[in-house]
C-alpha cells in the first residue's frame, strides 16, 4: 500500500475550490464517459478494492492526460446510525463520470478541485 500526506494527494487532484467548465465538446463529452465505463469496468478486476476516491482519482488523472476538463468532489452525509459515511465523484462537462447520480445528492459536498 502506498500512503501519501493529504497535502500531497490535494495537490495531485487539482485547482482547490474551483470548477471545471460545465459544458464540453461532443467529442470530448463522450470520450469521458467511455473513461468513466472504463475505469468501472477495470475496478471490478482489480487484485485490491476500488472504492470511490481511487476510481475519482484515476478518472480525474486519465482525463488530465487526455487534456479534458473535470472537477473531483469530495462529500461526507451521516447513515441512518448517524456515522459520518465519505464520497468521492468526478464531474466532466455536464456527467458525473464517477460516483453514482443517486448518491450525489445525498453528500454535502465539502470540497472540490478542478483539474
Amino acid at each position: 500500500m502506498i500512503l501519501l500526506p493529504f497535502r500531497r494527494l490535494t495537490a495531485l487532484m487539482g485547482k482547490a475550490h474551483q470548477e471545471s467548465p460545465y459544458s464540453l465538446d461532443p467529442a470530448s463529452q463522450i470520450l469521458a464517459q467511455e473513461v468513466g465505463f472504463a475505469i468501472n469496468i477495470v475496478s471490478n478486476h482489480t487484485p485490491w478494492k476500488s472504492e470511490c476516491l481511487v476510481k475519482a482519482l484515476a478518472a480525474q488523472f486519465i482525463l488530465k492526460v487526455l487534456n479534458i476538463s473535470s472537477t473531483l468532489y469530495l462529500g461526507v452525509s451521516k447513515d441512518d446510525s448517524n456515522h459520518l459515511t465519505a464520497h468521492a465523484w468526478v464531474r466532466s462537462g455536464n456527467q458525473i463520470i464517477t460516483g453514482a447520480f443517486e448518491y450525489e445528492d445525498q453528500f454535502k459536498c465539502v470540497d472540490f478541485f478542478a483539474s
